[in-house]
């Protein structure tokens, strides 16, 4: 299954120790808050967003408007995303073609 997981934590350093975390986890970044999973088992997102979580309590107590919002999508759903302006991280990401060796 194919994830965008999306947060908005209102402290800059609760937000970059998060991010971090993300892009160590794998996940790759298209938007400021939005990352991208390709092909991830729906426990292995939902022990991300567990760790999101704790980081953010540990930097902070939980302010009312910080979320973290896991989307599943399907990757025949992936072709009927718009996108209004450039984003070449994501175009990059959902027209990926994998190499096969012979």
């Amino acid at each position: 299954m194919n994830y965008f997981l999306c947060y908005d934590f209102s402290h800059d350093k609760t937000r970059r120790r998060i991010s971090k975390y993300i892009e160590a986890a794998g996940l790759k970044r298209v938007q400021k808050s939005v990352f991208f999973a390709r092909n991830y088992k729906p426990r292995e997102m939902e022990r991300i967003a567990f760790k999101i979580a704790s980081i953010a309590q540990e930097q902070e107590e939980e302010a009312e408007a910080d979320s973290i919002m896991l989307i599943p999508i399907e990757r025949d759903q992936l072709k009927a995303v718009t996108i209004y302006g450039e984003n070449k991280a994501f175009s990059k990401l959902i027209h990926y073609q994998p190499t096969l060796f012979f």
